[in-house]
């Protein structure tokens, strides 16, 4: 590329996932295509989507959608609420409990999946090491998990911290290659400097997930 040129990575497929819990999570007004939240594919020409959406009431009810402009197209259960998606006929998609949700969809199986994600830090430049971990709070306006807590220096990929939901690993994030984007199952963040840290975890842009830690 000549000097100076910019090379500009295409923009990933989106999915929309429109419903009930729209108003009450902070996305907008509930049913409103233009405010659903998105997730995204792997790459140009996959049919392979992913993201997080904070559904925050009772009994939650959604569908997706291929653009955000309108219902032409959505894409429901099919009835038997089991993970299979049909685009006639088709039923709400339902969860049983209010949470912030791992959603998968992938339109050549025709399959969507919701894990719940509750999200902390582990690791030894935490207070309680590798043992356990340390709980991070969902902001809805922010849209992001914050937590502020004391760090000890420790040097990655082989120590230090990073991010895990639900007290497990089988959903883990971390930095590979210390680039400041977020990989499943990627190496520990490092800690340089001893002290009181800020640490953000934004999840709301799918497939582009990021963080910060910033000392206080």
């Amino acid at each position: 590329l000549p000097e100076g040129d910019v090379i500009v990575e295409p923009e990933l497929p989106k999915l929309y996932v429109v419903g009930s819990f729209v108003d009450e999570s902070g996305y907008g007004a509930d049913w409103t295509p233009s405010d659903a939240p998105p997730l995204a594919a792997s790459a140009v020409g996959n049919n392979d989507y992913e993201g997080f959406v904070y559904m925050n009431v009772a009994n939650p009810e959604f569908k997706f959608l291929p653009t955000n402009e309108s219902f032409d197209g959505d894409y429901g259960d099919d009835g038997t609420f089991s993970g299979t998606l049909i685009q006639e006929g088709e039923s709400n998609c339902t969860i049983s409990d209010a949470g912030y949700y791992f959603v998968k969809a992938n339109l050549d199986d025709l399959t969507y999946s919701t894990e719940v994600a509750n999200w902390g830090v582990i690791g030894n430049a935490t207070p309680t090491g590798w043992d356990s971990d340390t709980d991070m709070i969902y902001d809805a306006d922010a849209k992001t998990w914050s937590i502020t807590l004391d760090l000890i220096p420790q040097v990655a990929p082989d120590n230090g911290f990073k991010f895990r939901a639900n007290d497990a690993w089988t959903l883990n994030l971390g930095d590979t290659g210390n680039d400041g984007t977020m990989e499943f199952n990627g190496d520990n963040l490092g800690v340089e400097t001893a002290g009181t840290y800020l640490i953000t975890l934004d999840l709301s842009n799918p497939r582009a997930y990021n963080y910060s830690f910033e000392l206080q």
